[in-house]
């Protein structure tokens, strides 16, 4: 009799270890693109932005979208078009090349100038005119073994 309830207390006590060891290893369920967030899980570069937990659920950050304002009588309405920056923004890496087909046009806005031998950068997606190579004549070029942008002459 004694050894039966010895056997039954280790039975429910090792049930009850392994409930409690189980719960602890059980990720909280995510409900929402906030609550994923702040659990700390993977936050994907995309837009809008979204969140994977650990069990590839991916949640979507939900963006409000924002009317315009309707024109009135009193609205302003700019009809000319803006000015350009001063020159051209975009950025070179300055990577390894021997030929141009060697470097290529990336960031998300395409304002990077960077080698194919190089791994690619992720920037934030927002545009700017002073970006635009066709404007201010620049192409992305394998200038002295060095990916850089490059102004060509004009026509």
């Amino acid at each position: 009799m004694l050894k039966t309830s010895i056997v039954i207390i280790i039975i429910v006590i090792a049930g009850v270890g392994y409930w409690i060891y189980q719960s602890a290893m059980t990720p909280e369920q995510v409900k929402n693109f906030d609550e994923c967030i702040a659990k700390g899980y993977l936050i994907l570069e995309s837009y809008p932005r979204q969140c994977k937990t650990p069990d590839n659920e991916i949640f979507t950050e939900i963006i409000p979208s924002i009317e315009p304002e309707p024109i009135g009588p009193d609205t302003e309405v700019f009809t000319e078009p803006p000015e350009l920056e001063e020159s051209f923004c975009g950025e070179s890496t300055r990577g390894e090349c021997l030929i141009d087909s060697d470097c290529f046009q990336g960031g998300c806005s395409g304002e990077l100038c960077q080698s194919k031998k190089e791994e690619a950068i992720t920037t934030p997606c927002v545009f700017r005119e002073c970006f635009n190579k066709e404007t201010y004549g620049m192409q992305c070029k394998c200038v002295n073994e060095q990916c850089q942008w490059y102004e060509y002459p004009a026509q």
